[in-house]
């Protein structure tokens, strides 16, 4: 190779904004070759990227396309290469440069952002105070240590001195202030989830809920001086002089009886139309002049305003000072988390990829070495001297998806960037490719803003380069049409916030011209379709939406036959829920799936009769372990109850976990002849490979290990054939032919979740302080919080529509969107399918009876140019299905199975099937809230539930509405009451066992086992049913279907429980109607 005229090259940093489709991975990999092109060493470059299958593409494609280069050297004088600076290059010379990469590829530094930060640590583990032993555990390993950590602190604090505590105590009150909790465990797990990065990020306490800081200029809310009783007197004189009507005198008075005694500690019940109204008109009480709608609308005086505007402000500062001393409980409950964890886990030499930024950069705004990762931290000579290692090895920097990358993690490189970009040499370079548009992984602390401010601060020093690409070689016309039509339109939603219609940048996208074998475009297909609304059809439940549209999917993949033509089909959603739903629709039609998601070990009989014999090894007392057990085929094998214990326990601990599975399981195929089929061969591989990371990390503890594996997540598998299902997150950079959008309303794209510990960050996106939020009606009154939250609705927008795009972009052929219903009434709430309404729909068509087409572009028969190919008549499941061999002749019930009721294949998809399972649903979790009634808040329960559950506002609503009325019961309040003794409590209890040559898996709602001094004595089921019974015919035909059902119950809990079943008494309750019925 000529290296004098590659020498004089001069290698320009560049930017590359690449839109979806346009190549960006294609355009890292050209500046990677036209670097090696130009004499550079293969060593001292740096490529970087978020995900090894991506860092993996990228290597592929160099040694691909350099291979092609070399096979056939005429390419190099195209345009294209000739722009890279292979014009001049022969084959031989390329085959030189290939041979030289291929020789180092040890030293190759292509890998992901977070394999690079480790390498630098593992270099340089002496300055950073390190072992050379230390490792770094993945995300399963990161969640047993959670566990550990948090039963240390428990077990810490049981057995302390009383000051310490007391200490933890008050921390715990403070964090759930106004709230009485009693899962200690749950709450605090829940805390180091949410908000153990946040307190890595901000270690100072004076960043946590401190006024001083969130209000520099001081609060109006916090400073002001009210006498609530004062002015619920006043109130009261002035609304007894007023004509009201009763219904709105009894409003008034309810609201003072509130606001009179309101309290740091007391609950704001917003869904309360005269809280709701009264909060929304505070701007006109603070000019004395408003209108408050208690059923109509009464205009107020000044004094009426005034009394209304102290007591709203007074109830703001109880809520926001309640905040503050939350913010405050939860840092310190943090902190204990972060000491213990700091001690246990890394200190033994284990970090995460979560330690590394802190530990490679704890002077950027994320405090100064706030814990002790390590025995030192390196000084700023030991900094400057692995700065200048790093700058000496490496010339150029390539970073792909530039977009997600996170503050902490620039900050590690930046000043080896700058570096870069200060020499004027033009032999060394900075490159990186994006998409702002595709920012969709805020979530996980990808800082998009990040793109143009770092374009901007370099561009000022020196000459950098901006290129965009917006021609898709993904997208045929159709498909980027529609993208168009969409987003270059946004200015004309009023929605949309101006600030984000600024931020989004958009050039007008080109579609492909051939596809990328080179044979010409076929038409394409584009469309948006709304389900109709159903006359009279009550409250409509997302399930049964999902129902609805899933039949159009059926509908339209049997019609293309996409398989059979070479089609690739995807279904794309938000949430895993909805996507395994569809699945189950699907593969109901006998469509086959593949699910991009994950799976629990626990989804086959095998696992978890292995988790029962490690439970009953260490609690032999357990019985329900045991009966479990003597439930499989373990029972062939097993000795007796102390032997089993003992044998098991030595084998863990000779061991380890794995090799005990592996000696159990040898001995069921060759004493017990068990035969696996292929899919629990396979689950039972990955039990082992999971029990072997758990062993690694040197826990011996039985019930540790079931609670690892329990949580422990497989990923989902992938079929070439088969509709892939999986998020739009999981999709992003994939592509399909065929794609199905049918979840466009989950989530409200204006109005962020103002729940919780919310950060305002500074100019430099480093944290300035930290705060639970209010309710957002006192969020946004407040100027500070306004403005936070402000800036969090808008961050939550642009992403919103960040991952519409990448939705509608990953379609090559064609896109069906599906829309819900038209609503009822304007909302407040704005969804993709708005934006999609607002900028697409041109049709107004007659409706057929599913759905009317709102939009379409193509043809509807688009798919018929593509010719049918021969494929095998057979038909596959996405998963094989279990068949162990526990019986010649064991069949599978569940209790509910038992009803005598008949249900066709079809009504999985008939209107109102899914919504009364979604009710039952969210009625069975409230209450398995409830302990023994006289110990409940039943108000907080349904208060907390609200605030947590995961159904429609609808669901939730109609299910408390459900609990609070059965809750008046005297029927039902006497069963949910603690009897006589010593009883014990079940709830939501599940169970597996073979009764009568049946496998039963069931779930008890609730069951009352009763004692006395020589033991138990008998037990009492409750199961909850919230079927319409308005009759006593229904009552008795409800009877008569669910008796198969508690005759099951009562014989597996005689079994389980060693009782006779005449001493097991069952009963329904009826919860829609308080009654309760049995036997």
């Amino acid at each position: 190779m000529n290296v004098r005229k590659n020498m004089a090259v001069e290698i320009k940093n560049e930017v590359i904004s690449a839109s979806a489709g346009t190549g960006k991975t294609y355009q890292l990999v050209n500046r990677y070759i036209s670097l090696l092109a130009a004499g550079m060493k293969p060593e001292t470059i740096v490529a970087l990227t978020f995900t090894r299958n991506a860092a993996g593409e990228i290597f592929d494609r160099i040694i691909s396309r350099m291979s092609l280069l070399v096979k056939e050297p005429e390419r190099m004088k195209t345009p294209e290469y000739e722009e890279m600076g292979l014009s001049g290059m022969t084959g031989d010379e390329m085959l030189a440069i290939l041979r030289r990469v291929l020789l180092n590829m040890h030293l190759l530094q292509i890998g992901t952002l977070d394999s690079f930060f480790v390498r630098i640590i593992k270099t340089f583990s002496f300055e950073f105070g390190l072992s050379g032993d230390f490792e770094v555990i993945d995300e399963k390993m990161v969640e047993q240590s959670k566990r550990r950590v948090l039963k240390n602190i428990l077990w810490n604090i049981e057995f302390t001195d009383k000051d310490t505590r007391s200490s933890f105590l008050e921390e715990f009150k403070k964090a759930t202030f106004g709230k009485e909790e009693k899962r200690l465990a749950d709450i605090l797990g829940d805390f180091v989830d949410s908000y153990h990065y946040k307190y890595l990020c901000a270690p100072e306490e004076e960043m946590w809920g401190i006024p001083e800081n969130i209000w520099p200029d001081g609060s109006a809310v916090l400073s002001s001086r009210v006498n609530p009783e004062e002015e619920v007197e006043k109130l009261r004189g002035l609304i007894e002089a007023r004509p009201l009507t009763g219904k709105q005198r009894d409003k008034f008075l309810e609201f003072m009886e509130m606001a009179g005694n309101f309290r740091p500690e007391s609950q704001l019940d917003f869904d309360n139309s005269f809280n709701k109204n009264l909060f929304s008109i505070v701007p006109d009480l603070e000019g004395g002049n408003a209108e408050l709608t208690v059923g109509t609308k009464i205009r107020l005086s000044e004094a009426e305003c005034e009394c209304l505007l102290n007591l709203a402000r007074h109830i703001m500062k109880c809520q926001i000072s309640a905040q503050l001393h939350k913010t405050e409980g939860i840092f310190r409950l943090v902190k204990r988390y972060e000491d213990f964890y700091n001690m246990m886990i890394r200190q033994s030499g284990m970090l995460t990829f979560g330690d590394i930024p802190f530990i490679l950069s704890p002077e950027t705004g994320y405090g100064d070495n706030h814990y002790a990762l390590t025995s030192r931290t390196p000084s700023p000579d030991d900094r400057l001297y692995i700065d200048y290692r790093l700058d000496s090895k490496y010339d150029h920097w390539l970073i792909d998806e530039f977009q997600d990358t996170s503050y902490p993690q620039w900050k590690i490189i930046k000043n080896l960037i700058d570096e870069i970009i200060q020499d004027g040499s033009g032999r060394r370079s900075f490159f990186y490719v994006g998409d702002t548009k595709q920012a969709i992984y805020g979530w996980r602390e990808g800082e998009a803003s990040l793109f143009k401010a770092i374009y901007d601060e370099y561009s000022g020093i020196s000459d950098i380069g901006l290129k965009t690409l917006s021609r898709s070689f993904r997208s045929g016309r159709e498909v980027i049409q529609t993208v168009n039509n969409v987003f270059c339109n946004l200015d004309k939603i009023d929605e949309v916030p101006g600030d984000v219609k600024n931020r989004w940048v958009w050039e007008e996208h080109s579609p492909k011209t051939r596809n990328k074998d080179g044979s010409p475009l076929l038409d394409g297909y584009a469309t948006l379709m709304q389900l109709n609304r159903i006359q009279d059809e009550g409250r409509v439940q997302k399930d049964d939406l999902i129902a609805r549209k899933t039949r159009i999917i059926v509908g339209k993949i049997k019609e293309i036959s996409p398989f059979e033509r070479g089609l690739s089909t995807a279904v794309l959603v938000l949430q895993n829920n909805t996507g395994r739903l569809i699945a189950e629709y699907l593969q109901a039609e006998g469509i086959k799936v593949s699910i991009e998601g994950q799976f629990k070990l626990t989804d086959n009989p095998v696992v978890p009769a292995f988790l029962s014999l490690f439970k009953f090894a260490e609690h032999p007392e357990d019985n329900f372990a045991w009966q479990h057990l003597c439930m499989t085929p373990f029972a062939g094998i097993m000795g007796s109850q102390p032997d089993v214990s003992m044998q098991v326990l030595d084998d863990v601990y000779q061991s380890g976990f794995a090799e005990t599975i592996q000696k159990w399981s040898i001995r069921l195929e060759k004493e017990a002849k068990i035969q696996f089929d292929e899919f629990t061969r396979r689950r039972m591989d990955q039990f082992m490979s999971a029990a072997g990371i758990f062993d690694h990390g040197g826990g011996k503890g039985c019930i540790d290990f079931i609670e690892y594996i329990e949580a422990y997540e497989i990923p989902g598998e992938t079929a070439e054939d088969a509709v892939q299902i999986m998020t739009v997150y999981k999709a992003k950079g994939l592509e399909y032919d065929l794609v199905f959008l049918p979840e466009l309303k989950s989530k409200s794209i204006g109005r962020a979740d103002m729940s919780g510990i919310k950060v305002k960050k500074r100019q430099d996106l480093s944290p300035e302080w930290l705060m639970f939020m209010p309710n957002r009606r006192i969020t946004e009154l407040d100027p500070v919080l306004g403005e936070l939250a402000k800036d969090i609705d808008e961050d939550s927008c642009y992403e919103s529509l960040c991952v519409l795009y990448v939705a509608m972009t990953r379609a090559a052929e064609a896109l069906y969107m599906i829309a819900d219903p038209p609503p009822k009434t304007k909302s407040e709430s704005f969804y993709h399918q708005d934006v999609l309404m607002r900028t697409l729909s041109n049709r107004n068509d007659q409706p057929d009876a599913e759905f009317r087409t709102a939009y379409e572009i193509g043809k509807d028969g688009w798919y018929g140019k593509y010719p049918m190919k021969h494929v095998s008549g057979e038909t596959h499941d996405a998963r094989p299905a279990v068949n162990i061999k526990f019986d010649d002749v064991l069949e599978t019930q569940t209790p509910s199975g038992s009803e005598k009721r008949t249900v066709s294949a079809g009504g999985l998809f008939e209107k109102g099937a899914e919504d009364a399972r979604e009710l039952g649903i969210a009625v069975h979790e409230l209450f398995e809230n409830i302990g023994w009634l006289e110990d409940a808040d039943l108000k907080g329960i349904c208060s907390e539930w609200r605030r947590s559950n995961g159904f429609s506002d609808k669901t939730a609503a109609a299910a408390i509405d459900i609990f609070n009325s059965s809750i008046g019961s005297k029927e039902l309040r006497s069963s949910l009451e603690k009897p006589a003794g010593n009883p014990e409590l079940w709830r939501e209890k599940r169970f597996e066992l073979i009764l009568e040559g049946r496998w039963i898996s069931g779930q008890f709602d609730r069951v009352t086992i009763l004692r006395d001094q020589n033991g138990i004595t008998g037990a009492v089921i409750l199961d909850y049913k919230t079927d319409h019974v308005s009759s006593e015919e229904d009552m008795e035909n409800s009877l008569e279907s669910y008796a198969p059902q508690l005759e099951l119950y009562r014989k597996a809990l005689a079994l389980l429980l060693n009782i006779p079943e005449k001493n097991i008494s069952a009963s329904l309750a009826f919860l829609r109607t308080g009654k309760v019925n049995g036997n």
